[in-house]
């Protein structure tokens, strides 16, 4: 049995639940019923792959990487240990009867299913249900197919809700409804409201809407940064001389004599790290007005900062994380990292330094901050090396969260061909391009020798990742495929648009690796997933590419993000099988063939 199996690993690689917990990012109590057997996760889910990285992750430290391939059956060094990790788990799994795979199917069917099935009954289309909650008819369209969710926004769940139930009770549609649910719905409304909305939105529970509200910040970006204005209110800086400060307040005003001093005198790179709610602080919108800018200060003045996030509970703590830091992130100033070790629930602490000037420290009673919080303003060099030592013992036990490169010079670097690999993107990979359309998009696009060479560069690259993935595993590619003949090309730093005979190229390039790479898969979308942005996700490593300038890419390899975006991913494909089954013919009728 599955519990049997895992305990045996544990024994082997020396480690236990909270060995487990820590390098999946988890409550140990999760480990805990895996181990007893209360709960097994579904074979291909993204807690099987987090549980596999975790195992092998946890024998690397202890060092019995070897005696765990012996154990599992994976002897070469070049073969895929988590993928066999999983393989000796669940070989004794039954695969559960065929009428319980079809409750199982039925019970989970998906929102963009239900949520079509209503507007069906509603007799409501896309850009009728769009005016009404003030979207565009693109945004329903990708609910309803099953891209998107609305879940990061309450505001349009609720609104939704609304509009559709409306429609069906002013249609006596309510039976309909009831059997559609297959629960009765009292004659109220207002009483069905809150059946209907668990019905339409509480089925599954997953990632996506911290995902999408992700990469929708992602895509969001301005052009270029500019520094902020100080709001200039709270604290004069210059004239303040305690050592001393208390409360939520106090922690306010040592932070902004803090941040007010790195950025007036230029200092060249800053340490945070606090365990402490920061929502709490940011509930004073003078104090978010005022860090948000002089941060801003620090970083386009030259600052690199370097924060160790405080992140326990899963996905949308990690996204949270990082949405607060993004408008600062294209500077390439920002360095994020995340402790593998789990915080104190007891004690919480500060730790802001500034080498050689500065830092500002705090260790309170958790959640009793704001009554007895006690903050110390040092510049003593001895108070700050000290400091700082604490915080290299804590880098010690972090791992980057998130990297940032130009997206040219991350395509130009060896890239992992270690797992299979999805890609969600608005445009047509230019990997799939043929070298001479690339060649004719250049010219056309006006691009310089040194845009020339850096992106024939990165097709060259990208090219060869795809080759060599292919050859032990698969690239499944996610793309919009409609009517329009001449979208803009995956060319970084250019607004080209392919004229009509170069996307029939491109098209007919994509339909021969069909037929010679058995790995490679086309799932052609109505709409895409996320507007100008590439999103390549493997097992090890998720790369976000913006499609537009900034030409930046963020690089996730926190194993429960992975997870996440594979999981996420999967569900596209899921929803989009029929569509590449058909995707060959599809692209036969476009090219005229």
């Amino acid at each position: 049995m599955f519990a049997d199996r895992l305990k045996t690993l544990l024994h082997i690689i020396c480690a236990n639940s909270s060995d487990l917990a820590r390098y999946m990012n988890c409550d140990r109590s999760n480990i805990s019923r895996f181990i007893r057997g209360v709960r097994t996760p579904e074979r291909d889910g993204g807690a099987a792959q987090r549980l596999a990285g975790a195992l092998y992750s946890a024998a690397e430290t202890s060092g019995r990487t070897e005696e765990l391939r012996g154990v599992i059956g994976c002897g070469c060094e070049g073969d895929d240990p988590r993928s066999a990790l999983l393989d000796w788990l669940y070989q004794d799994e039954k695969e559960p009867e065929a009428a319980d795979k079809q409750q199982s199917k039925a019970a989970c069917i998906s929102f963009g299913e239900r949520l079509n099935s209503v507007m069906n009954l509603a007799e409501i289309s896309n850009i009728r249900l769009g005016r009404l909650l003030s979207l565009d008819p693109s945004y329903i369209s990708r609910f309803r197919s099953g891209l998107r969710s609305p879940k990061s926004n309450v505001r349009i769940m609720d609104g939704m809700a609304a509009v559709l139930l409306d429609r069906v009770y002013e249609r006596d549609r309510v039976k309909e409804l009831s059997k559609l649910m297959e629960r009765s719905l009292p004659d109220e409304k207002g009483k069905a409201y809150p059946v209907f909305f668990t019905w339409l939105y509480g089925v599954e529970k997953d990632d996506a809407p911290a995902i999408e509200a992700l990469m929708e910040r992602i895509g969001a970006f301005p052009s270029r940064m500019k520094p902020e204005t100080s709001a200039a209110g709270g604290v004069q800086a210059d004239a303040d001389e305690r050592s001393v400060y208390f409360g939520n307040d106090g922690l306010r005003e040592a932070v902004i004599r803090f941040l007010s001093f790195v950025a007036d005198n230029g200092c060249s790179e800053i340490y945070l790290y606090s365990d402490r709610s920061i929502a709490r602080m940011m509930e004073n919108s003078a104090f978010a007005a005022e860090w948000a800018a002089l941060m801003s200060r620090c970083v386009v003045g030259g600052t690199r900062v370097n924060i160790i996030h405080n992140i326990e509970h899963g996905f949308e703590e990690m996204a949270g994380a990082i949405n607060s830091w993004l408008p600062l992130y294209p500077s390439g100033m920002i360095r994020s990292y995340y402790c593998r070790r789990r915080s104190d629930t007891r004690f919480s602490t500060t730790l802001f330094v500034c080498p050689g000037h500065a830092c500002v420290t705090g260790h309170n009673l958790k959640d009793g901050e704001s009554e007895s919080g006690m903050y110390r303003y040092d510049t003593l060099p001895e108070i700050i090396n000290a400091n700082m030592r604490a915080f290299s013992g804590l880098f010690k036990q972090s791992s980057e969260l998130i990297k940032v490169f130009r997206t040219l010079q991350i395509e130009m670097l060896a890239v992992s061909a270690g797992s299979g690999t999805t890609v969600l993107t608005s445009r047509l990979s230019l990997a799939t391009m043929p070298r001479d359309v690339l060649r004719s998009l250049l010219k056309r696009g006006g691009a310089t020798a040194e845009q020339t060479r850096e992106i024939t560069a990165m097709w060259e690259t990208q090219r060869d990742f795809y080759k060599r993935c292919l050859q032990r595993y698969y690239i499944h590619e996610c793309i919009p495929i409609t009517g329009d003949m001449t979208p803009f090309a995956d060319c970084p730093g250019l607004d080209v648009r392919y004229t009509e005979d170069e996307y029939k190229e491109h098209l007919n390039e994509i339909r021969t690796m069909m037929r010679k790479r058995r790995g490679y898969k086309l799932y052609p979308l109505k709409e895409p997933v996320f507007d100008d942005l590439r999103v390549r996700m493997a097992r090890d490593e998720i790369v976000v590419s913006r499609l537009s300038t900034p030409n930046i890419s963020f690089v996730f390899e926190h194993p429960y993000m992975c997870g996440s975006f594979i999981a996420y991913g999967r569900n596209i494909k899921e929803n989009y099988t029929e569509e590449m089954k058909n995707a060959p013919a599809l692209l036969k009728k476009l090219t005229g063939e």
